[in-house]
């Protein structure tokens, strides 16, 4: 399964170069943080490099929302409150 990086898919190719660089720093910052890079060998490069070289491997898929990303999470920590 491929990781989404955001909310409303948009092929790779159709991305403009804004929308590109909106994909790769949320991608670079998650790998930052902690998440593991989906393409083996690249151990000791920088989150921004290991994000490029997902997005053209396409293990991760290019996504674009006008939703802001904290109002997804606080949605989802309130579900999951309800169900535990």
């Amino acid at each position: 399964m491929k990781n989404q990086v955001l909310v409303e898919e948009q092929p790779l190719a159709e991305l403009n170069q804004f929308e590109k660089i909106l994909v790769l720093s949320k991608r670079a910052k998650d790998i930052y943080e902690g998440r593991n890079c989906l393409v083996d060998g690249m151990q000791g490069r920088k989150p921004t490099a290991m994000a490029q070289v997902e997005l053209q491997a396409g293990v991760i898929t290019p996504l674009i929302s006008d939703v802001d990303p904290n109002e997804l999470q606080d949605k989802f920590d309130d579900e999951e409150e309800e169900e535990g």
